[in-house]
């Protein structure tokens, strides 16, 4: 629930910025390909030297599957979703980037179709600086209090926009830059950011 700020209960500010230079970390982040391939192959071949991991957020997390083996330079980080029957990928994932949480799921189990109160609370019960989900297939970028909540949308199947759209995070020495870019014509467009 929100506080009367517009925040989600008493948090205490995290911090977006190192205290000692790090190593810079490119994250590539997909979401509900559904088995559409084309797309996620393309963006793996654009980003390949750019990037440090890749993140599927489910839908299907078996997607990845083809990749990992191809791409044994980069770190692959791969959620269970709502259409996704193995046991090998996990629900949710907290893992650290540098100095940076993020708690990774689908979002079905935090019904983020009707809210994100609850998922928001369990990323900050995890006291997680970025919470990542997929599942209503549409893109989204906030910053609530001093948590960033992040849905790259779908690469394969969009809801409540026309683009195909994925999402790049950067940490780097001068804190966390991300984007969400439109892929629906081949190329990249950013239609969201956030610097903090």
């Amino acid at each position: 629930m929100k506080n009367s700020e517009g925040g989600f209960g008493q948090h205490s500010e995290k911090s977006f910025k190192p205290t000692n230079p790090i190593q810079l970390k490119k994250i590539l982040v997909v979401s509900d390909t559904h088995k559409k391939l084309i797309d996620f192959k393309k963006l793996l071949q654009i980003y390949e030297n750019e990037i440090t991991d890749v993140i599927h957020l489910g839908d299907n997390c078996t997607d990845a599957d083809d990749f990992i083996d191809l791409y044994e330079n980069l770190n692959f980080h791969v959620i269970k979703g709502n259409c996704d029957y193995t046991q090998r990928c996990s629900d949710f994932k907290l893992a650290t980037f540098e100095y940076i949480k993020i708690f990774m799921t689908h979002g079905h189990e935090y019904d983020v179709k009707f809210g994100l109160n609850t998922l928001c609370y369990e990323g900050l019960e995890r006291n997680a600086n970025i919470i990542l989900f997929g599942h209503t297939h549409s893109p989204l970028l906030e910053k609530v209090n001093d948590v960033i909540m992040m849905n790259p949308g779908s690469l394969s199947y969009p809801r409540g926009v026309v683009e195909r759209t994925y999402a790049v995070i950067q940490i780097d020495d001068d804190g966390v830059n991300c984007k969400i870019y439109d892929f629906s014509l081949g190329n990249s467009r950013v239609l969201k950011e956030l610097s903090v």
